[in-house]
């Protein structure tokens, strides 16, 4: 069961997804992730990259329908967003097999260059094509950088996703991934 906290990080999670505020995260809020994504790195539809980004978003989008209480094929509520990071969290197995696996998907997401680490401006230009607003990616980065070296390394990434989703601690760096909750 998500505690009040985790729900909390969880629902600011879900707004940055639900990009027009309609209160669900839908394929158009997918699409446009992709879009602005896409085209702040320069990619055409169709490059390997490009499938990539289609790939790891497509994932969480459809892992929140498949396990969200409605499975309602056409958008996502916020319940259905809980009740799917209930499920991923609930259990050690899902931990270690779904939450491990996105993370993975998702960093390599951020690593735009390849460089084993992500820097300022990939963790923004990812921030802001999820709809967190100018500015606070710079904000939180300072938080996420667990050893201040400027970039986010795998591990620090690792710990980051860790502290977001499970947490109680305030003061944890991983609970501003997303931004202030």
């Amino acid at each position: 069961m998500l505690t009040p906290f985790q729900q909390r990080k969880l629902t600011r999670y879900f707004n940055c997804l639900d990009l027009d505020a309609n209160g669900f995260f839908e394929q158009d809020d997918v699409d446009l992730i992709i879009e602005r994504l896409t085209t702040k790195r320069g990619l055409d539809k169709g490059s390997e990259e490009y499938a990539s980004i289609e790939t790891t978003i497509g994932m969480i989008w459809q892992n929140a329908r498949d396990l969200g209480i409605t499975k309602d094929p056409n958008k996502v509520t916020l319940a259905d967003w809980l009740a799917h990071e209930d499920v991923v969290l609930s259990s050690e197995e899902w931990r270690e097999d779904y939450m491990k696996k996105v993370t993975r998907a998702v960093f390599d997401l951020f690593d735009a260059d390849g460089s084993g680490d992500i820097s300022i401006k990939e963790y923004t230009d990812i921030m802001t094509s999820f709809g967190v607003a100018e500015g606070i990616p710079e904000w939180s980065f300072q938080y996420l950088d667990l050893n201040g070296d400027g970039e986010i390394s795998r591990d620090e990434f690792v710990t980051i996703v860790e502290q977001f989703h499970m947490s109680e601690d305030l003061d944890a760096p991983g609970n501003y991934l997303f931004g202030p909750y």
